[in-house]
């Protein structure tokens, strides 16, 4: 059959709901790639990401009952896919979760489900879990073969654990697992197993279709109780083994485990790969992009003036806040960095383009990760967090300590927190400080071992106003007594500030060049790339670092100069691992260069002091479009050139004779043509580009060797 594609497809973006440390939210990764499975069939773009949504697609949320804020409804697309069991006799899910259900776009795997919170039956599509191709690598065992005998997994209750004691009872050897445990790992043992057992966990004893299609299509049979509630899903009838109480005996004392038997579970394995839901998945995707098309319009108009902001921390994205980071890692809202001056209103885009404002006073809550921020950046962050918390507002400072500081009654956080925020003048707010409101610390339990466990420290500080005592002291400790009025003569107009950058006769000039270095892991090489720019002579650049994919080890070398050099060295990291020589990253520097001349170069290359100096000026007063310098290599026959390392190598505007380092260019001209080749060569269809772009370009050569390319 071929796949339908519906038109003007809006992307789609599955969200699995996690609560911090949930370890059976993963088990929703088996619905959610069957979901990207089946829409990637009909053509559309699919992306999966734990508690994070995006503005641009309509959002499916796996784990939604587990709870989702409250906003997520207003400020995106939303589809809800419901998988609990619902009405009497079901899961027990709370007031809040039936009200999303009740006032959002749902769908459902289970008809009967639907009465409990929909007015209209029809308003709610209804989708099965069927053969997932994907999951059939054809190389499991013949069933005869197989060590597990009888496999269960899922949660525990009475009901099921009695069940399981009928079917021990009658002979069978039931396999559990004694943690919970999800994904590639559960599925190695399923692959194992000549069955696995199926038994209700609810007294309304609907099919588990969701956990049952995944075995199926492992090639791994099923073996279900079936009850006079259990109805049998459209596909399934023919695929499980059904056994009413009065079946549990003669069928494991007599049939399973038997010729008769793995003949059986052949012929139903076989039944189960010829199901295939193709039609109600195109349903659903019209019917997601109906949302989209109702809904997108008034999302994407929406502001969002986020409540809670949040730099990183090790559990990932925090559904609910504003995600912030410094870098460019993943799973962020928004490139901020809390040591630097903030002036607000500040606003910014997400990257998917939601726009987000910050406004002063806007936010209830601020947490930031300590880990990294040393004493000279703690007045920035605590200005910054000041200026951001309306009054009552909290800031919530957690730091990573030693277990053996754990064990002591001392207090681990660096003091320097509370002795800057008790000079609260020094933030610039008379009128508001911070006081402390808590001071706690924390084991938690890490998943990977039974004994390991991290401990922090939670320093909780809240903003309050100050009284007229304290800002009469703090008057006394600043240098300008906390700022004067003018006391002008009424006659005389009000004089408009200078900004103190422009008083300032001493004050840097914006600069003209932005460097774009690309980079990864080169740790004993970027540092030489870095200084050879901050030797210049002319100092009129900033430095941006790319670095492809994220990498701590990089991060902390890189932020050290980003804190020293913050008006000259900045850096961020892709999302994703390119590999494709740096030319994906480079297109990126493009994008992000606002400067009059660009240069692109990488991380282990270095220049003479003198470079800026010679090329610059020269290049302004001649309004050259680009500028080349003459240049040595690392290796020997550079460009297929008959010569050793380490000689002077005469650059000439052609193939094989120019290196990406070697030559600056205008920023317009490379906005214009971009990075588009990203073969080995990308470097000089580049330079090619930028020449015919420029129609009878302006090229200067500066016949001065300035450049070492390694």
């Amino acid at each position: 059959m071929q796949s339908p594609t519906a038109p003007k497809l809006p992307p789609v973006h599955i969200a699995i709901v996690q609560p911090a440390g949930y370890v059976h939210s993963m088990g929703f990764l088996d619905q959610a790639r069957y979901f990207r499975h089946q829409f990637r069939r009909m053509g559309a773009e699919v992306s999966i990401a734990k508690n994070q949504l995006r503005e641009q697609a309509v959002n499916f949320i796996f784990g939604a009952h587990l709870g989702v804020p409250a906003d997520w409804a207003q400020r995106y697309c939303c589809v809800v896919v419901n998988l609990e069991q619902l009405g009497p006799g079901g899961a027990n899910v709370s007031a809040d979760y039936m009200h999303l259900l009740r006032h959002s776009a749902v769908v459902d795997y289970e008809p009967e489900n639907i009465p409990h919170y929909a007015a209209d039956a029809t308003d709610v599509p209804v989708v099965p879990f069927l053969y997932a191709p994907y999951l059939d690598d054809g190389q499991a065992l013949p069933l005869a073969e197989r060590p597990i005998d009888l496999l269960f997994f899922g949660s525990m209750n009475e009901r099921r654990q009695a069940y399981i004691a009928k079917v021990e009872a009658a002979g069978a050897q039931v396999t559990l697992f004694d943690h919970a445990i999800y994904g590639a790992e559960r599925d190695q043992y399923i692959r194992l197993a000549k069955a696995v057992l199926n038994c209700h966990h609810y007294e309304s004893s609907r099919f588990e279709q969701a956990r049952a299609f995944h075995c199926l299509s492992l090639g791994t049979p099923v073996i279900s109780e079936r009850t006079a509630s259990t109805r049998a899903p459209q596909g399934f009838e023919d695929a499980v083994f059904w056994l009413e109480d009065g079946d549990i005996a003669p069928f494991f004392g007599q049939q399973f485990n038997t010729p008769v038997y793995f003949g059986a579970a052949e012929g139903k394995l076989a039944a189960f790969r010829a199901t295939d839901p193709l039609d109600p998945y195109a349903d659903l995707l019209a019917f997601a992009a109906g949302v989209f098309q109702v809904k997108h319009p008034h999302t994407s108009a929406l502001v969002w003036q986020p409540q809670q902001i949040s730099t990183p921390f090790a559990e990932g994205y925090r559904a609910g806040w504003l995600n912030i980071a410094a870098d460019g890692r993943a799973g962020v809202d928004l490139r901020l960095d809390l040591t630097r001056p903030l002036p607000l209103p500040a606003t910014g885009k997400t990257p998917d383009g939601g726009q987000v404002l910050l406004q002063a006073g806007g936010a209830q809550l601020v947490h930031i990760n300590a880990e990294g921020i040393n004493a000279t950046a703690m007045p920035a962050v605590l200005r910054n967090a000041l200026a951001l918390l309306a009054e009552e507002g909290v800031l919530k400072i957690t730091t990573p300590i030693a277990e053996a500081a754990a064990a002591s009654t001392a207090a681990a956080t660096d003091p320097a927190w509370l002795r800057h925020a008790a000079a609260f003048w020094a933030h610039g707010d008379l009128a508001n400080r911070f006081e402390k409101l808590e001071h706690v610390r924390e084991r938690q339990q890490l998943a990977a071992s039974d004994s390991a466990a991290a401990h922090h420290e939670h320093l909780s500080l809240r903003k309050v106003p100050t009284t007229i005592k304290e800002r009469t002291l703090a008057r006394a400790h600043c240098a300008d007594f906390g700022g004067l009025p003018d006391d002008l003569p009424d006659a005389l107009p009000t004089p408009t500030p200078v900004p103190v950058a422009e008083a300032a006769s001493d004050a840097p000039a914006a600069p003209d060049l932005t460097v774009v270095c690309v980079s990864y892991k080169r740790y004993e090489n970027i540092p030489i790339l870095i200084h050879s720019f901050l030797a210049q002579t002319l100092q009129s650049y900033k430095l941006l670092i790319i670095h492809d994919g994220y990498d701590a080890k990089m991060d902390g070398i890189l932020s050290r100069y980003k804190t020293e050099y913050p008006d000259k060295v900045d850096y961020l990291f892709t999302e994703q691992r390119y590999n494709d020589w740096g030319h994906s990253l480079r297109d990126m520097g493009i994008g992000l260069a606002d400067t009059e001349y660009i240069l692109i170069t990488n991380d282990d290359n270095y220049y003479a002091p003198k470079f800026l100096e010679l090329m610059l000026p020269d290049m302004k007063a001649k309004q050259a479009d680009i500028a080349m310098c003459n240049m040595i290599h690392s290796h020997n026959n550079p460009g297929l050139r008959p010569q050793p390392s380490y000689m002077p190598f005469d650059t000439r505007p052609e193939r094989g004779s120019l290196d990406m380092g070697c030559f600056i260019a205008r920023t317009a001209l490379a906005k214009q043509v971009g990075f588009r080749d990203k073969g080995h060569d990308g470097d000089a269809t580049y330079f090619e580009d930028l020449v015919k772009a420029a129609g009878n370009a302006r090229l200067l050569k500066v016949e001065r060797t300035l450049f070492v390319h390694n």
